[in-house]
């Protein structure tokens, strides 16, 4: 019964032993998921050429001009009128005219002698040359006359006593003189004067009278501010 057994034991080893193996079952790959689907990248679009917008050309500022040598000062006009007479060998020449609101004369104000409550100044400038050969002067020179639109004035209320004007004075032969004249006008403002009058008493000698009265008549339009000419600096 054992020599069965192991007969039995040694042929199913040897059988076992000759017998053809049975092939190895693959182990399956895994399943093979797809790659998503590629997406392209949008167009690349050029970006145009920076073209440089050229800066303005720089514009010089120009320089301030200088005023106007005839420009008008504020509340301030005058005029070279340049007008002569001649009597005898007595030539008169009203060479300027000035007219202007108190506040504006330079050295002057309201409470000047004799100017009180005046609304404008008047100032006509004379230069007077006398040809003769003898020794003049004016014969009253306080009673220099002004007239501006109608009101009338005389030099006199507007010389201080103290002050010796140089109409007062005598004129030798040969000689000239610049004889300027302050007035003081109270009805009219300065830029309401549209004409002038100014009268200068005749001239005398030792007491004998030389000349007539000299009469500047002066229309006072659209005028500015002429500087003072040559021949009065």
């Amino acid at each position: 019964m054992v020599k069965k057994l192991g007969l039995c034991f040694v042929i199913a080893f040897v059988l076992a032993a000759c017998s053809t193996p049975a092939p190895e079952v693959p182990t399956p790959y895994p399943t093979y998921t797809p790659q998503p689907t590629y997406t392209p990248y949008p167009t690349f679009t050029v970006v145009p050429t920076s073209t440089a917008t050229p800066l303005p050309a720089e514009t010089p500022i120009p320089p301030t001009p200088e005023p106007s040598p005839t420009a008008a000062p504020p509340e301030i006009i005058a005029k070279n009128v340049f007008m002569t007479q001649e009597q005898n060998g007595v030539e008169v020449n009203l060479v300027r005219l000035l007219i202007t609101d108190p506040e504006k004369k330079e050295g002057g104000n309201l409470d000047e002698y004799g100017f009180e409550g005046s609304r404008s100044y008047v100032q006509p400038i004379f230069i007077i040359t006398n040809n003769t050969d003898k020794q003049i002067k004016v014969s009253d020179y306080q009673g220099t006359l002004v007239s501006a639109n109608g009101e009338q004035v005389s030099l006199g209320p507007f010389v201080p006593i103290f002050i010796r004007h140089s109409l007062s004075e005598s004129i030798l032969p040969g000689s000239t003189i610049t004889a300027p004249v302050w007035v003081g006008i109270r009805m009219h403002h300065w830029n309401q004067i549209s004409n002038v009058v100014v009268k200068l008493p005749y001239f005398e000698s030792d007491g004998k009278k030389v000349t007539n009265d000299f009469i500047f008549k002066v229309d006072v339009q659209d005028w500015t501010f002429e500087p003072l000419p040559d021949i009065l600096k």
